[in-house]
């Protein structure tokens, strides 16, 4: 298991990996459920605001401090990392894979 995001200054310009904001609160795992030679990449966002992404390799996984069940999180498959949370419904229409969720205290993919 990854302990470290692999995060991408080029995909987003501000990304803390922990915030000093009083609900950060747990670490979670991220994971990519995407197969062989995919990758998926994930943007949290706090408040609407883009606190920061990362990619991950199909089966990769990634421990990261956020806020549980306040934070949501976008991911997206073989696809640029989304700078916006509602870049879903756009991927979608094109017919790739796109999810929305709120961070949950277990996996989260």
């Amino acid at each position: 298991m990854l302990t470290l995001a692999l995060l991408f200054a080029q995909t987003l310009p501000y990304l803390p990996v922990a915030s000093s904001s009083p609900e950060v609160t747990a670490q979670v795992t991220f994971g990519c459920d995407a197969g062989p030679g995919h990758s998926c990449g994930f943007a949290i966002f706090s408040a609407n605001q883009a606190r920061f992404a990362l990619r991950l390799d199909g089966g990769q996984r990634a421990v990261v401090r956020v806020s549980p069940n306040v934070d949501r999180y976008v991911v997206v498959i073989d696809e640029p990392t989304p700078l916006r949370a509602d870049a879903c419904p756009a991927l979608v229409a094109k017919g790739k894979f796109c999810k929305v969720a709120v961070v949950s205290a277990g996996y989260n993919n």
